[in-house]
């Protein structure tokens, strides 16, 4: 097993006024070529919204774009003249395959909204744009890592293009939790919140941890913690 901390003062920062933002990798304005992506997971922001703003229509190809909504809510708009509102603790799936055009707008005129914003590079390319979203039911995750998103259909679990697993915790204090994982992937454990042991490490909120060569993720909340673990291939 082999394990690479990233801390979060070391993310990338963009301050813009109304987007309050932190790159995991290499984004826009930051660039830092020791940060690029972690196999085929290639962007994580933590982006803060101010009310009555957003990001206006803009173009992607050939993502997987995965939205998860901390607190507040966000408005979807694409060109294919899909409407929808996404609400704390919800998540949300893009395939943008062949091309689409989209705004993400806090919903909200006076309150921010908080989200994570992922990308992962798909398995198929040039696919129909499509999306779908549900809300993560926050007692199946009490204490335990539960699959939020898979590269296989399964039950209560969104559908991605890619062969890769999601899976989202609330830990108490105390908490032990496990997953199993793939040797030939790698596993991204990012601290929402709280504080967590992997192995003899202490993660915060904010950091990270890229794992590879393991075959379990084994985690020990030592406080309240909210955890996010993505295994994707490398």
């Amino acid at each position: 097993m082999k394990i690479s901390i990233q801390r979060s003062q070391e993310r990338g920062v963009g301050e813009h006024g109304w987007l309050h933002t932190k790159h995991s990798f290499s984004f826009a304005n930051y660039n830092n070529p020791r940060r690029v992506g972690f196999g085929k997971l290639k962007v994580i922001n933590e982006d803060v919204i101010e009310g009555g703003h957003g990001f206006g229509m803009h173009p992607h190809t050939n993502m997987e774009v995965v939205t998860i909504i901390l607190e507040g809510e966000l408005e979807h708009k694409d060109d294919a003249g899909n409407i929808s509102g996404i609400s704390a603790n919800s998540i949300q799936r893009m395939s943008v395959g062949s091309g689409i055009m989209h705004s993400e707008y806090n919903a909200s005129k006076t309150n921010p909204v908080h989200l994570l914003q992922i990308w992962v590079e798909p398995r198929e390319k040039d696919i129909p744009p499509n999306y779908e979203q549900k809300e993560i039911e926050q007692d199946r995750m009490k204490n335990k890592l539960l699959t939020v998103l898979s590269g296989k259909r399964m039950k209560g679990a969104l559908l991605i293009n890619q062969d890769a697993i999601f899976r989202m915790g609330r830990l108490d204090a105390g908490t032990h939790v496990s997953c199993e994982a793939r040797r030939e992937h790698g596993s991204y454990v990012f601290v929402i919140s709280g504080r967590v042991k992997i192995w003899e490490e202490i993660l915060q909120s904010g950091d990270a941890a890229e794992i590879t060569d393991a075959m379990k993720i084994e985690l020990d909340a030592t406080e309240e913690s909210h955890v996010l673990v993505m295994e994707v291939p490398m």
